[in-house]
């Protein structure tokens, strides 16, 4: 049960730091955290397999995406402002960069949702206290879906639920092809999510950390609005103070996010905060996680 920590811990002795963090969660997560990281590095193996990537650019990627992450917080807790995409002439080009996505993006993510503290304690709870909410599904939508970690867990779990996944990058669906257990009852509707023709709205939505990438996030939460059921719910989650080179806004505060929640017509069934980073002045950056419905 050991084997795909040993495989990713053996390639992280050049960063010590990083090895020391995903000790921590190994320590705080045992033997479920160990047989979670088995079963996902099994799928993950076959995706690199068909993309002709490898398990080294995998986790070079993750480290990449941590250290940029760091580097970039900490600019913005030294100075109060977030830096977002210089080498793009439009944002959405970043989603649209081949090398970028394949190579580190999207592998870097899916390594971070397993490898952070913080992400693996938010997929703990989508798993243990989210997915019981979408029980009597009959169809989910993933928005942003990236690596399709939280809508395919979703479609494991229920064998009859149809699935659609979206992503602004075209290379998230051939990621998602290549992790999924079963290929019936999935299917996508890839683009800019605020530009998409919903026409019969879902059951259950996931809409983690989607916000926050959004040109417009106001508009996004509206979106998101329209394409909920009336008695439908959502998968939210969003951060404080996070200040990643691909995000749009900046939540200050819980408050702050669950007002912004309310404002569009929900309201919240029930939620965690996650402390991420503290920054040692108040400002933290704490992951927000809520399963959401329509207000009324």
């Amino acid at each position: 049960m050991t084997a795909a920590y040993n495989e990713i811990s053996s390639r992280l002795e050049a960063v010590p730091y990083i090895r020391r963090s995903v000790d921590e969660v190994k320590l705080a997560g045992g033997d479920q955290w160990l047989a979670t990281l088995d079963d996902h590095m099994e799928n993950f193996a076959g995706y690199l397999a068909e993309t002709g990537g490898s398990i080294d650019d995998a986790v070079e990627g993750f480290v990449e995406m941590t250290l940029e992450t760091i580097r970039l917080q900490q600019n913005f807790f030294k100075t109060g402002k977030f830096n977002t995409l210089d080498d793009y002439d439009d944002q959405a080009d970043v989603y649209q960069d081949r090398d970028l996505m394949v190579r580190r993006y999207l592998p870097g993510l899916y390594l971070a949702q397993l490898l952070w503290k913080n992400h693996y304690q938010k997929l703990r709870f989508f798993t243990d206290r989210v997915v019981p909410e979408a029980q009597s599904a009959d169809r989910a939508f993933d928005v942003g879906a990236g690596p399709g970690t939280f809508g395919l867990t979703l479609a494991s779990r229920y064998p009859e639920l149809a699935v659609t996944f979206n992503d602004i990058s075209p290379f998230s669906e051939e990621m998602i092809t290549a992790l999924a257990k079963r290929k019936t009852g999935i299917d996508f509707l890839p683009g800019d999510f605020l530009k998409l023709d919903v026409t019969r709205p879902y059951d259950f939505v996931v809409f983690s950390e989607v916000v926050e990438h959004l040109s417009d996030p106001g508009a996004g939460m509206d979106k998101l609005l329209d394409v909920v059921a009336a008695d439908g719910k959502v998968f939210f989650s969003t951060a404080t103070n996070a200040a990643f080179y691909d995000h749009t806004i900046i939540y200050e505060s819980v408050a702050e996010i669950r007002s912004m929640i309310k404002d569009h017509g929900f309201d919240i069934e029930f939620d965690e905060e996650v402390m991420a980073l503290e920054s040692g002045d108040g400002v933290d950056v704490i992951d927000y996680n809520a399963v959401i419905r329509r207000a009324g």
